[in-house]
């Protein structure tokens, strides 16, 4: 019996190799699927309320885990922030990004535009009603509703992934955190070019302590492909990657 646990555990890890190797499309397809399933009318408007009123209170405190117009570097501070039937502490990162992404592209972001952009995606794109996140779709259909120029690739060529950066303002990477373990999530993030035209990370989980936060403000990243290489320390791998401008 106690060779049980140890095989099961064998069959986890095999079967977590296959499901972080199989195409990056079918993958994206994959979370489409997933975000057929459809959070309730009911349920939207009673979690828009809330979270309207959390972030307003945020918004409104010295040290609160919310500042309008400014950057979200911190998912593991929004447990009591809903999304469908989750939080934005557990799958909100698709929609940090967003929030992100919409920031850097010039937009007023307050806490009633981030409540709403929270009820948007539980109506078009929640995977397993928020507790899978959203798909990667839904975040380039979004976008380009609002009237950007998008490009989304789901190539894991340098040479293809370093031309969408240098055509794009903005970018969000949905990447696994390890290329060989599916446990270990997925994360969606935004990337954003600082003045001198490097690239910077937001809301980007660093294992090394835990954390989310914004880091390689360095000036050293002058490559889309070099700076998915900081993700996870290395051991990320691109799933989809959205070019907007």
């Amino acid at each position: 019996m106690k060779s049980i646990p140890r095989i099961a555990n064998t069959f986890l890890i095999a079967g977590s190799y296959a499901i972080t190797h199989i195409p990056n499309c079918c993958m994206v397809k994959i979370l489409s699927l997933f975000a057929l399933v459809k959070i309730s009318k009911k349920h939207r408007e009673k979690n828009q309320m809330a979270n309207r009123k959390i972030l307003e209170t945020a918004a409104s405190e010295k040290n609160g885990f919310f500042s309008p117009n400014h950057f979200i570097e911190n998912q593991n501070e929004w447990e009591n922030v809903r999304f469908g039937r989750s939080t934005m502490q557990y799958s909100g990162c698709e929609i940090m990004a967003v929030y992100n992404a919409l920031l850097d592209l010039g937009n007023e972001m307050t806490a009633q535009s981030l409540a709403e952009l929270i009820s948007e995606f539980e109506r078009k794109g929640a995977a397993m009603r928020g507790k899978w996140g959203c798909s990667p779709q839904s975040i380039r259909k979004y976008f380009v509703r609002r009237g950007y120029q998008v490009t989304m690739t789901t190539s894991s060529h340098p040479d293809i992934i370093n031309a969408l950066g240098e055509n794009s303002h903005s970018v969000i990477i949905t990447a696994y955190n390890d290329r060989n373990d599916i446990r270990d999530m997925i994360h969606t993030i935004t990337i954003t070019k600082d003045s001198l035209g490097s690239y910077v990370l937001h809301n980007a989980y660093k294992q090394t302590d835990g954390q989310y936060t914004a880091y390689s403000k360095n000036n050293t990243l002058k490559c889309l492909w070099d700076t998915i290489g900081v993700i996870s320390q290395g051991q990320a791998a691109p799933i989809c990657i959205i070019g907007i401008r």
